[in-house]
């Protein structure tokens, strides 16, 4: 019996944003990513980066309209986005809830 409910969340991330080494599969059954930017440069960092079997981590770049879909348990980081690039990085996450009451959350990244 498939249960739960589709989170859908608008992310934007600042220079100096990233997201450490995590897994999400206590809240979501799985995750999918949708780069929204036009241009989007690996010198910028904003890479997304997972492991699938821990030897190493494999990774991609930012590419408008690609959606990547992987299951929770895969640890996973987002690199973080450099000083010098030129525009924020833009995504739009959907994920399958396991637990309701992460969708009352709120998601801030706060870059100093």
């Amino acid at each position: 019996k498939d249960e739960g409910e589709i989170a859908v969340m608008y992310y934007i991330m600042n220079p100096n944003a990233g997201i450490s080494v995590h897994q999400d599969e206590d809240f979501y059954s799985w995750n999918a990513t949708v780069y929204l930017n036009e241009n989007w440069d690996a010198d910028w960092g904003g890479l997304l980066l997972w492991n699938e079997d821990d030897t190493y981590f494999k990774g991609l770049v930012p590419k408008k309209n690609r959606m990547v879909v992987f299951d929770t348990n895969v640890s996973h980081i987002v690199t973080p986005v450099a000083h010098t690039a030129p525009q924020e990085r833009a995504t739009i996450q959907i994920r399958k809830v396991r637990k309701m009451n992460i969708i009352l959350e709120l998601y801030f990244l706060i870059t100093i």
